[in-house]
């Protein structure tokens, strides 16, 4: 039976095939769509965007970003720009109270659970997103998934990560971004919530990302969960989504034999 599991393992790796274990795909679908459903942070209602243009954000309400996870991750990413470490520190601990206080990642907490996947997810988060280590020997620099994903990294002439909207809109506002249009997109509907993937083409500070997705109007916690969940599922592999009728993939990599998150995002 054990080498029927491993030989069923490597053709599900070979074929890029999600083998989530309890998390069946059926799970995962189920899974995601609740946890969008439940999202009342969700604030595309309160975003302009204007995808033709040369600026993606054409207008978001102050008040869709004064929700409790949305103050304190724009606290954090104005964290990581003075990288004052116990100021950084105290403002990771300030946004995971923050999430872990919503319905979505308390639901998100019962269902790793009860498919034997997490048991202390608050601890798991800390760790798996937020605990750093070195990309490669030849830079250096230290890094961690939560660095990477809702962040955005520039190296060696190289724009790596940034796959957060807030983030996105904030470059674009005050660090130097330039939006430079999109090669795909998907909207999503359900529940009476909208949202959107945007496969987006920009320069952060004279470096050009030709294909960086990002969901547009979801709150923090709900990209945290959902990425989480697929991290465990299926790691360097593609993950299915549905949300309402729409169907699509997150993908999200290992670091190497760490156990940590090395990057997260939407794939349409």
């Amino acid at each position: 039976m054990k080498i029927l599991v491993l030989v069923l393992v490597h053709i599900a790796f070979a074929f890029g095939i999600c083998p989530g274990g309890h998390m069946t795909d059926e799970k995962l679908k189920e899974i995601s769509n609740v946890l969008f459903n439940l999202d009342v942070n969700n604030v595309f209602q309160d975003i302009e965007l204007d995808y033709q243009g040369n600026k993606l954000f054409k207008e978001v309400k102050q008040t869709a970003l004064e929700k409790p996870t949305f103050v304190s991750l724009v606290l954090l990413l104005d964290a990581y720009k003075t990288g004052n470490q116990p100021n950084l520190k105290n403002r990771q601990i300030a946004f995971l109270n923050a999430v872990m206080q919503t319905t979505i990642m308390d639901r998100t907490k019962t269902f790793l659970e009860n498919n034997k996947k997490v048991y202390d997810l608050r601890a798991k988060l800390n760790r798996i997103w937020f605990e750093q280590y070195q990309r490669s020997k030849k830079n250096p620099y230290m890094s961690s998934g939560f660095q990477h994903t809702f962040v955005g990294e520039l190296n060696n002439g190289t724009v790596g990560g940034l796959h957060n909207w807030v983030s996105f809109y904030k470059k674009e506002d005050n660090d130097n971004l330039t939006y430079k249009g999109y090669t795909k997109s998907k909207s999503l509907n359900s529940g009476g919530k909208n949202a959107a993937i945007l496969d987006t083409v920009f320069s952060w500070k004279n470096i050009t990302k030709s294909r960086g997705t990002v969901f547009i109007g979801t709150s923090p916690e709900l990209e945290l969960a959902l990425y989480t969940i697929c991290f465990y599922a299926c790691p360097n592999l593609r993950c299915p989504v549905k949300i309402g009728g729409e169907r699509f993939n997150i993908q999200t990599y290992k670091f190497k034999k760490t156990g940590l998150v090395g990057t997260a995002h939407p794939v349409i």
